[in-house]
């Protein structure tokens, strides 16, 4: 990558450098670089051998310490690439798994990438969702919905590399993940304001433990006028 150094420190404003990895077999690319672009209107448009391109434009970068960034992506069909359960990809609602997408890289970058996924020029028009895979609590969390453009791209910005997947769909609202609970316990989802069992003092069940004292007051109540009675009848004088 010394080449693409010196064309980053001689690039103006505006310059667009591109880069087709399956050309030079590069698969880094260095702090150096990184550094040089930091802050400037200068973008790099690194094409992968599997289509997917990164476009990293200077003023996205953060200044300070950073690291190389692998450019590897895996790319490919649901449960044939990554190792996101087929029960949340076939619970995704309203879309279809299109393709999961395994970063090389490791944690976050310094500042926002764009990736660019192929998902074909059928799709044109309609909408892609990408999903994070939040392995930690295994769940999907949408990230953002886009237009799929007239090249068939879909393009998202990317702060952290993760495991993620697309999904197409024909309406912008559709795509939205199934709640997956298995195992949660009961206490963690009511706290996320899902639904639980009724227990006592909450809804229909609050109301039947209403009925339930009332009607024991008046049972009470009347044996207590039955008491009454008795003892005074034990008052009256005999004839």
């Amino acid at each position: 990558m010394d080449k693409l150094l010196e064309t980053v420190l001689r690039g103006d404003k505006g310059t667009v450098i591109k880069v087709n990895t399956y050309e030079t077999g590069e698969n880094i690319l260095p702090v150096d670089v990184q550094a040089a672009m930091a802050g400037k209107d200068i973008t790099l448009e690194i094409a992968l051998a599997n289509n997917v391109i990164w476009t990293i434009n200077g003023t996205g970068l953060s200044a300070g310490q950073r690291e190389d960034i692998m450019l590897d992506i895996e790319y490919g069909e649901p449960n044939v690439v990554g190792t996101i359960p087929e029960a949340l990809l076939n619970g995704i609602q309203g879309a279809v798994a299109f393709r999961t997408v395994v970063l090389a890289h490791n944690g976050t970058f310094r500042g926002k990438v764009q990736l660019n996924f192929p998902v074909g020029t059928e799709n044109a028009g309609k909408y892609a969702t990408l999903f994070y895979y939040n392995e930690s609590v295994g769940r999907l969390e949408r990230q953002k919905t886009v237009m799929i453009d007239v090249d068939g791209f879909a393009q998202f910005w990317m702060e952290h590399a993760s495991q993620y997947v697309i999904c197409v769909g024909e309406d912008e609202s559709a795509s939205t993940p199934a709640p997956d609970d298995a195992g949660q316990p009961e206490a963690d989802r009511e706290q996320e304001g899902e639904p639980v069992s009724p227990r006592t003092g909450d809804g229909e069940s609050s109301a039947a433990g209403a009925g339930v004292m009332a009607g024991d007051a008046a049972i009470l109540a009347v044996l207590g006028i039955a008491a009454a009675l008795v003892l005074k009848r034990k008052k009256l004088p005999h004839n």
